[in-house]
């Protein structure tokens, strides 16, 4: 008997479906049994299931009419007769560690849990109008960043985010204690989300490993993702509502389910662009909000601010009759230049119109090349009047830039990017140190080792650095040092700088709209026309964007197989760096140094590299860039770049593509191995297997309810 069952429940994916079952076939860990469920598929899947089967007794097929996605994973779980059950979907792919990993984490634990619970990726595979990417989704940013072992109370992230059931492994015995089964309903029908509120609130113990092994599709047109029934989320989520009412579930985890709840209605009016002033539609919001107590909706963390004034919204019967007016002088303009295809920009669009303290329009230019969002981006406009669609004609996102700026209203402009976290906090504190220090532009987001170097220039020439204020300091930088000190400070990021729109007026600036990215040229030609009062460098503790979700990572040599690269790799900074060189030797005024020109050609450049996904996407990088970096660069070393650029540089240039890409490869093992000595370390530590000892007492002697506290206090000593 296997040690594991694997179900498959496949429909009409013969797409997919041999990339997904060859990331199978190809796990180092070799005791299991798959079955290929498939509920009536109609294409070429079933032929393909025969063949994997006809070529590896491990894969077995059960052929059967079409029930739904719910009903044929519990077909599986009654078929299974392992130890263990996992899921993997028909139109993902896994890494071929996955389970060895899985298993390997829960031998080295030394317990029993009930659910090892793994990470995932988001795969984008470059349709749709997509480039084809990986993506860190929230669970592996927000959740833990070592192995942990808890009941769901104290490991609340994993309930909070996306419920990926198929990065898990579930103790057969557990699920069928626990009478632990899919709703059985049509098609997919978010099936997924009443079991895995189930699964993790039941769950005595989850052994949460933060590996990312999983690669989930996010580009499939014909998944569950893209709904098409209103009535389906608000199903599954009152199917949740009723277990936690019979379980008696912590405010903590109501709160979990109340702000899951109002993100689905935010979904389904802002993402799915159904109207709230259905009849249909506004009964069941209704019903939702009238479910919630308002105690835990303005106390429990997980309802974050957007979501309150959701509920808050909602809780007003005249809610949807009244449009948000524009506002009438607005203070600032946001542009947002739209390009990207990503499932979450509706979302974000709909984020940046949570504001309540600010006077502000947001002007969003459509640069997209075709219209998948367009019409929930215009039903968003049409309900909040402080946003404006700007049609461009034009994917180029410059474009975008000079549309927004033509059309802006507001005294001050700032540029967004559908990445950037903008605070409202930090961007009125921008404006109004700007307006008590009368300038007319601001860099956010100087860190402490910028305000030093500049505080020791200061000192050394204080004509050509001013202080205009402490705490927060804020600098103004005399030309030419001012161009060289923005050049070497900041990557190539819109969302950092605060424009008075009366300056960009008088001195004709717009983005650039040749090649290569616009954002450096255009800040280039900014600090150009600067005079020495104009501008002001800001102290904040953040920019005014935040980390970047999309955590991009170079993948090991063996997931080649199942990772194909795209020729369209992600944005390359050192692109709009190699512009604004070009123009300093084309006879365009630019006055920053030579040096500093090679300074952010390097920086970029490592930047760049230390991004890319694949081998693939390294190749094309280095084919478009490598000969005119190298050119750039010349045989002068850069003083004041980064040590390690420079490193990357001269070892790519010296050892050529395949000793860098083996060195890179290297760098990957070694990251690995550091976490894994990291981890023995803990577990080896006092503190840890006193932990774990009191928890295995607790267990024996103590109700369910009081172990997670108790071992918390041990373990804190």
């Amino acid at each position: 008997m296997a040690k594991l069952t694997i179900v498959v429940p496949i429909y009409n994916v013969e797409k997919f479906l041999p990339q997904c079952l060859d990331s199978i076939k190809a796990q180092t860990f070799t005791d299991f049994h798959v079955l290929l469920m498939n509920d009536g598929s109609k294409d070429g899947s079933l032929d393909i299931m025969k063949s994997y089967a006809a070529a590896d007794d491990r894969f077995e097929v059960i052929d059967k009419q079409n029930e739904g996605y719910g009903k044929t994973c519990n077909r599986g779980f009654d078929m299974a007769q392992s130890e263990w059950v996992a899921i993997v979907e028909p139109d993902d792919f896994i890494d071929p560690g996955m389970y060895e990993g899985l298993f390997t984490s829960l031998k080295s634990s030394g317990a029993s849990p009930d659910i090892v619970k793994g990470s995932y990726w988001e795969y984008y595979d470059g349709t749709d109008g997509y480039t084809e990417s990986i993506r860190t989704p929230n669970l592996t940013t927000f959740g833990p960043k070592v192995r942990r072992l808890s009941g769901i109370e104290d490991n609340i992230e994993l309930l909070i985010h996306h419920p990926s059931i198929w990065s898990s492994l579930y103790r057969r015995e557990f699920i069928n204690r626990e009478h632990l089964r899919f709703v059985e309903v049509p098609g997919a029908g978010w099936a997924d989300n009443p079991f895995y509120f189930a699964a993790l609130n039941l769950a005595s113990q989850i052994l949460w490993v933060p590996q990312q092994y999983y690669f989930y599709r996010m580009t499939n047109s014909a998944s569950s993702m893209y709904l098409k029934d209103f009535h389906v989320p608000f199903d599954r989520v009152r199917e949740m509502r009723a277990f936690a009412a019979s379980h008696h579930v912590s405010n903590k985890v109501l709160g979990v389910l109340y702000a899951r709840e109002l993100d689905y209605i935010d979904q389904v009016i802002n993402k799915h662009g159904f109207s709230p002033s259905d009849p249909e539609v506004s009964k069941l919001i209704k019903e939702v909000i009238d479910s919630m107590n308002p105690d835990i909706v303005y106390s429990e963390p997980p309802v974050i601010p957007r979501f309150r004034q959701l509920y808050s919204d909602f809780s007003n019967p005249d809610h949807g009759t009244v449009a948000k007016p524009a506002a009438t002088n607005p203070l600032v303009s946001i542009v947002l230049p739209l390009g990207s295809q990503r499932d979450d920009v509706v979302d974000y669009v709909a984020k940046l119109l949570t504001f309540t303290d600010l006077q502000y329009e947001l002007i969003i230019a459509n640069c997209m090349e075709n219209d998948k969002f367009s019409s929930s981006i215009k039903k968003i406009a049409k309900k909040d009047k402080r946003a404006r669609l700007v049609e461009t004609g034009s994917t180029n996102l410059a474009d975008g830039m000079n549309a927004g700026l033509k059309s802006a209203r507001g005294r001050y402009i700032i540029f967004a990017d559908a990445l950037a976290n903008l605070e409202i906090g930090k961007i009125q504190a921008t404006i109004d140190s700007m307006e008590s220090l009368h300038v007319r532009f601001a860099e956010c987001g100087l860190s402490l080792r910028h305000v030093e170097s500049l505080l020791q220039l200061h000192e050394q020439d204080p004509d050509s650095v001013k202080i205009l204020q402490q705490k927060p300091y804020a600098f103004v930088i005399k030309s030419p040092k001012l161009h060289d000190f923005i050049l070497n400070a900041h990557p190539n990021y819109l969302g950092n700088t605060v424009y008075e729109k009366a300056f960009l007026d008088e001195k004709k600036i717009k983005a650039d709209e040749s090649e290569g990215s616009s954002e450096l040229v255009m800040r280039s030609r900014v600090l150009e026309s600067l005079e020495q009062e104009d501008a002001a460098f800001l102290l904040q503790e953040e920019r005014f964007r935040g980390p970047s979700a999309d955590q991009s990572v170079y993948l090991p040599f063996y997931m080649q197989k199942f990772y194909s690269h795209s020729t369209a790799a992600p944005k390359a900074e050192v692109a709009s760096a190699l512009a604004l060189y070009r123009l300093a030797h084309n006879g365009e005024k630019v006055t920053a140094t030579e040096n500093s020109l090679k300074v952010v050609i390097l920086n970029s450049f490592a930047r760049d590299i230390h991004k890319l996904r694949s081998v693939g996407h390294l190749n094309d990088y280095l084919d478009e860039y490598w000969d005119e970096i190298v050119k750039a660069i010349g045989s002068t070393t850069a003083v004041s770049v980064k040590t390690t650029a420079y490193n990357d540089f001269q070892r790519l240039k010296v050892g050529g593509r395949e000793a860098f890409y083996q060195y890179l490869y290297l760098q990957t093992l070694g990251r690995l191995e550091k976490s894994r000595a990291r981890e023995q370390q803990l577990h080896a530590s006092l503190r840890y297997r006193i932990g774990t000892k009191a928890v295995t007492l607790g267990k024996k002697f103590a109700p369910r309810h009081l172990l997670s506290g108790v071992a918390r206090r041990v373990r804190k000593g």
